[in-house]
Formats: structure tokens, C-alpha cells, sequence
């Protein structure tokens, strides 16, 4: 791009090679860090006390842009009286990050998108819900799976943030639910231990 600064005609295919430069960085970068997600070195995991309302406030700031240039609505109702959970915080934004970015690239432009904190027995839940495609209920037990894409879908992705995210979520005692919503896309349910 230094080289050829001064050829117009060069920009569109250099924009093209960056592109697929930087997905394929994305891709090994997905790959690595599945691969280190090793069940057995779980303790291992660097953790600490995480309010998980602050955390949330965190991914929505980096993603707002991207939100308001679809100009989607975004409402979050906190019903949960204990927030506080037992993690790492790099890896709990990583899938925190992943599914609300996933809820925002399906949702259609002036969409919405609900988030719900809420406590059912000692778990806390993070459940976002979006306005996307409508999903054949017999994908739904694909979602999570590597490299798993629906057919049709026009969105750039690897098919890897949610097993990323799936698997982040057991390291952490924890489990995913996918769900259809009544507004047409997916609910994704984060659950995870509260901090004792």
C-alpha cells in the first residue's frame, strides 16, 4: 500500500488482500486459543471476582458503533440481586463479546436486541436475545459446534465464537443454552456459577 499509494487503480485489490489477511489472522488466532482451552488445566485459569455489569457495560462500549450504524435497539433488564462471579476476564469478555457481536450482525438494520441478567439458584444468567433470521429448530443443536455456519448466511465468520465461547463457559463450571426467541432469532443464555 506504501509502495503504490499513488495508483487508485491498485486500492479496491489491496483492500481485498487485507481483508483475507486479517480473516485469516482471526481464524489461526480462533484455532490457538481452542486449542489452549484444555478442560484438565482449568484451575489453572488466572480468575478473580467479576461484576459481571460492569463487564457487559465493557463489551456494549467497544461494539456501540456497530450497533448504531445498524441503528439497533438495545435495552438490558437487571433482575438479578448477585452479579459477581468466579473467572478469568479476558476469556468471560471473549464470550460475552462473541455472542452479543453475533446477535448485532443478525439482527436486521432498526432490530432490537434484550439482555437479561438474572439469578436462578446459585447461577447467574445472561440471557441476550436478538431479532435475527429465524433458525431451524433442528440447528439449534449445531450451534456451538466447530466451524458449524447456517446455510444461507450472508454474514463473514469462521464458525468458531461460539465453540469458543461454549467451551470458555465449561472451563468456567458453567453451560450455554441455545433457545429460539419469539422475535424471530436466537436466545443465548450464558449461565455461570455466582461468586460464593
Amino acid at each position: 500500500q506504501r509502495k503504490f499509494a499513488d495508483m487508485n487503480e491498485l486500492n479496491e485489490d489491496l483492500k481485498i488482500i487485507q481483508h483475507d489477511v486479517q480473516r485469516s489472522t482471526r481464524i489461526l488466532e480462533n484455532l490457538l486459543l481452542l486449542a489452549r482451552l484444555d478442560p484438565s488445566q482449568a484451575e489453572e485459569l488466572p480468575k478473580n471476582q467479576l461484576d459481571m455489569t460492569v463487564l457487559m457495560e465493557d463489551v456494549y462500549t467497544q461494539l456501540e458503533n456497530f450497533a448504531q450504524a445498524k441503528a439497533i435497539r438495545y435495552t438490558v433488564h437487571q433482575y438479578a440481586q448477585r452479579t459477581h462471579v468466579y473467572g478469568n476476564y479476558e476469556l468471560i469478555y471473549t464470550c460475552v463479546r462473541n455472542v452479543l457481536d453475533n446477535a448485532i450482525r443478525y439482527t436486521p438494520v432498526g432490530g432490537q436486541i434484550d439482555v437479561e441478567l438474572l439469578n436462578e439458584q446459585d447461577h447467574l444468567i445472561i440471557k441476550i436475545q436478538d431479532e435475527g433470521n429465524t433458525l431451524d429448530a433442528a440447528l439449534l443443536t449445531q450451534l456451538g459446534q466447530r466451524f458449524f455456519r447456517a446455510l444461507g448466511t450472508k454474514q463473514p465468520g469462521t464458525g468458531l465464537g461460539l465453540s469458543i465461547t461454549k467451551k470458555i463457559i465449561e472451563l468456567h463450571q458453567g453451560r450455554v443454552d441455545f433457545s429460539l426467541s419469539a422475535q424471530g432469532g436466537l436466545i443465548v443464555k450464558l449461565i455461570l456459577p455466582n461468586a460464593s
